[in-house]
């Protein structure tokens, strides 16, 4: 087997001892195993993280996509309502949209207004 070596604090140096000694098993044997298990540690943890972070990037891009079509329906039903073409959404109309825009910002503008008053 390969040797390694490093340096470690005197306290550290202490903890193995009194590890080895309680499990009546030798220095080389318990450093091994301690080193085994932080390996496997670490690498569990590395993938967990890439893990949550792949996640968290699907969601982010799904909702982008989402926010992108609606905006591009919205442009498009803009554009339909500029040339007089018949509207393709279902239910709700450009004008409607447009006027729950407009009455939603005119709202958030008077509430602000109201607050710092």
């Amino acid at each position: 087997m390969p040797k390694i070596y490093a340096t470690v604090s005197e306290e550290v140096l202490v903890k193995l001892k009194n590890i080895a000694e309680q499990n009546n098993k030798s220095f080389s044997k318990v450093v091994h195993e301690i080193i085994d298990l932080g390996l496997i540690s670490f690498i569990n943890n590395k993938d967990i993280k890439s893990q949550k972070f792949q996640e968290k990037g699907q969601e982010f891009d799904l909702k982008n996509r989402e926010y992108l079509l609606r905006i591009l329906n919205i442009s498009s039903e803009v554009l339909r309502n500029i040339n007089h073409e018949p509207s393709k959404l279902p239910g709700k109309t450009v004008d409607i949209m447009l006027s729950e825009i407009k009455n939603y910002a005119k709202d958030i503008v008077e509430n602000k207004l109201k607050l710092s008053e």
